[in-house]
C-alpha cells in the first residue's frame, strides 16, 4: 500500500489564498490520479479549501490546531509538524486495517505526482527507499518545463520509503517530539537520502521512471529560482532542453493553476 502525506499552507499566511487552494487542487487531483487504486491521502491543514471536485474516502483530511506560524522557520516547523500529522493519522489507519506498514510518500501540496507510483509500489517495490530516477522543474505558467537530474536535491515530494508501525510518529507535536531515529523524515529534504543509504544502510532503488514535477511559483515557502544554494542546480536546469508539458499532461494530470 502507498500513503500520501500533504502538508497544507494556513490561509493567514498565503499571499493569494485562491492561488494556493488551486495550487493544491491541482496537486490533489493528480496525486489521487492514481493507476492502481490501492494508496491513501493524507492532508493536514489548518483550513479545508474549496474542493474542485469530490473524493472517496482515500483522501482524509485532518485539522491541526497548532498557532499560525510567522517567520520563515515557523512555517518551515509548520509543515514539518503537518507532515507528522499526517503520519500519525496513517498510524492509526494502518493499526485498524491489521496492517504492519506501508510505503508513504510526501508529496508538497504544489508539485505534480505521475500516476504511475502506486502500481509501482504494489508491483515492484522491494527496498526500503525509493527515489525518483529523475523529475522536472516547471515554473509555473510556461509551455514547458526541463529534467530535473538528483531530484532530491531541490524537491522533497521525491521520496517512496517503506515504514513499519514502529517508525511512525505517536504524536502530533513535530518532529522534535518525536523519535526522529525512527521516523526518517527529516525537516531538509536533502539529507534523507544520505541519513538512509549512507548511516542506516537501508537498501535503496530508483523509480524508473520520472515521479514529480517540482512546482515553482510565487506562493512556495522556498523558491528554487532564488535559493542562493541553488546556483549550480539552476544552471544545470538551464542547460536541459525544453520539454513540451502537453505530453505529461495525462501522466501528471498538468491543469493550469489559473483554472478551475
Amino acid at each position: 500500500m502507498l500513503i500520501f502525506c500533504i502538508p497544507l499552507r494556513s490561509k493567514e499566511v498565503s499571499k493569494d489564498w485562491n492561488k494556493v487552494s488551486l495550487l493544491f487542487n491541482r496537486t490533489l487531483e493528480s496525486v489521487y490520479n492514481q493507476t492502481n487504486q490501492n494508496f491513501k491521502i493524507f492532508v493536514a491543514c489548518h483550513q479545508i479549501p474549496t474542493l474542485s471536485r469530490t473524493y472517496d474516502d482515500r483522501v482524509e483530511f485532518i485539522k491541526v490546531e497548532t498557532e499560525i506560524p510567522v517567520t520563515y522557520m515557523d512555517m518551515m516547523w509548520d509543515k514539518d509538524t503537518k507532515i507528522y500529522t499526517a503520519q500519525n493519522a496513517a498510524r492509526r489507519f494502518l493499526l485498524k486495517q491489521n496492517l504492519t506498514g506501508a510505503y508513504f510518500m510526501n508529496v508538497d501540496s504544489d508539485d505534480l505526482i505521475s500516476n504511475k507510483i502506486a502500481e509501482f509500489v504494489e508491483t515492484q517495490a522491494t527496498k526500503k527507499v525509493y527515489t525518483s530516477k529523475y523529475g522536472f522543474i516547471y515554473f509555473d505558467g510556461r509551455s514547458y518545463m526541463k529534467k530535473a537530474r538528483r531530484l532530491e536535491r531541490t524537491c522533497g515530494s521525491c521520496f517512496v520509503i517503506h515504514l513499519d508501525i514502529a517508525q511512525l510518529p505517536h504524536n502530533n507535536l513535530g518532529f522534535l517530539e518525536n523519535d526522529v531515529d525512527k521516523c526518517p523524515f527529516t525537516p531538509h529534504h536533502s539529507d534523507i537520502m544520505h541519513k538512509l543509504t549512507k548511516i542506516k544502510n537501508w537498501e535503496h532503488g530508483f523509480i524508473p521512471f520520472p515521479t514529480t514535477i517540482y512546482i515553482v511559483n510565487d506562493v512556495n515557502v522556498s523558491n528554487f529560482a532564488n535559493h542562493q544554494i541553488g546556483r549550480n542546480r539552476r544552471i544545470e536546469y538551464k542547460l536541459e532542453r525544453r520539454r513540451k508539458i502537453s505530453k505529461y499532461e495525462d501522466i501528471f494530470n498538468i491543469k493550469s493553476s489559473s483554472k478551475k
